[in-house]
């Protein structure tokens, strides 16, 4: 391999395409984000049968949208993955993008939505748990927060030159992009522990439509770059 292959210019620069990535791999990794997340939802409107007060039920409402958005964009995510063509001949930019395509899927469409509802999710187990009066729960505090804390790891595979997003959005926009993210899940924890519903259908429905807004951006800058590289056939 050359020192420009997987690269191409335009505009002035030089745009980097993202290493051969393993299908299998996510093949796996979409099952994990189908079922995880479904299991999660299930569980939660199981237990949710035993909770009688208005408030407990609409604060499951946002936590069960984003678990069913995780488990769907992991389909996606998917298909995209079986795009990809196997072999060098008879392969158009799509399908040489296509297992790139569905890892920004499963990074920004399937994971941050699970990553978003996990806290509230655990406030809501908490309080269907509960055998006590209302008040009783107020020892868990941001304790809650704890299985939000894979937010740094992901940080870490985001911004250390892991993610295949790292190859597509400028430095300060991606770091922005984590630190949204970050935000998000804090903000919308807080406005459901709190009641605030309004406030949390509001957050985070912004941060699902930035994550879209990215993804697709992402998906079409990959697939535009490799027909920039690849030669013009005939």
């Amino acid at each position: 391999m050359t020192d420009t292959e997987g690269m191409t210019e335009h505009g002035g620069g030089v745009e980097r395409m993202p290493p051969q990535r393993d299908a299998r791999v996510n093949a796996r990794m979409v099952r994990v984000l189908f079922y995880l997340p479904g299991f999660l939802a299930l569980l939660l409107l199981k237990g949710s049968n035993s909770v009688t007060s208005a408030s407990g039920s609409q604060g499951f409402g946002v936590t069960i949208e984003l678990l069913m958005l995780s488990s769907v964009a992991a389909i996606v995510a998917g298909m995209l993955i079986s795009a990809g063509g196997v072999g060098k001949r008879d392969q158009d930019a799509a399908s040489r993008t296509g297992v790139w395509a569905g890892q920004v899927v499963m990074d920004v469409m399937a994971f941050v939505p699970l990553l978003m509802a996990v806290p509230p999710l655990f406030h809501s187990l908490t309080q269907i748990g509960l055998s006590g009066p209302p008040d009783d729960q107020s020892h868990y505090g941001l304790s809650e927060l704890i299985p939000a804390s894979a937010i740094v790891p992901w940080a870490v595979f985001e911004l250390a030159g892991y993610s295949t997003l790292g190859y597509v959005l400028k430095r300060p926009i991606h770091v922005l992009f984590v630190v949204l993210v970050a935000a998000g899940t804090v903000g919308g924890y807080v406005s459901n522990r709190n009641g605030w519903y309004t406030t949390e259908l509001i957050v985070d429905g912004v941060i699902v439509g930035v994550l879209a807004v990215i993804s697709v951006v992402c998906i079409l800058a990959l697939k535009g770059r490799q027909a920039r590289l690849d030669p013009p056939s005939g």
